[in-house]
């Protein structure tokens, strides 16, 4: 089985798009983003182990997977959620907003940082009608 760390994990989602099996899942909410990962669905494919960009997920040598109750099998780690600043939905942890002002150290405005992806589009495209026509 995999083991995620829950210091290195930032919730990007990356394991979550890549699993074939969707043994990992991610579901944001209000306060929380919460990555799932169901033991029981894993294929033992390691591409979540190839594809996370903060190496916080590793392969182990447990094989032993058996359970009484099903629960025991599907582990969760729990991030806090940031809210968009425009509109106020819910769009992705802070760990992951943190990491992406740390790695760009300053190139990007930090006030974009926590806007979510509708809204960051809209807000370009109205600066950018904004210089070609002059007009606010």
């Amino acid at each position: 089985m995999i083991e995620i760390d829950p210091v290195k994990c930032v919730g990007c989602g990356a394991c979550v798009r890549i699993c074939p099996p969707k043994a990992l899942t991610i579901e944001v909410n209000e306060k929380e983003t919460i990555l799932k990962y169901f033991i029981g669905r894993c294929i033992f494919c390691w591409m979540c182990v190839q594809t996370c960009p903060q190496k916080a997920i590793k392969t182990t040598n447990k094989f032993e997977l058996s359970a009484v109750d099903v629960h025991e099998l599907q582990m969760e780690l729990v991030h806090n959620t940031v809210k968009c600043r425009v509109c106020g939905k819910p769009f992705i942890t802070s760990k992951f907003v943190k990491e992406v002002g740390r790695r760009l150290n300053g190139g990007f405005k930090d006030d974009l940082l926590y806007v979510c992806p509708t809204c960051r589009r809209k807000l370009t495209a109205k600066k950018i009608a904004t210089k070609v026509t002059g007009v606010e």
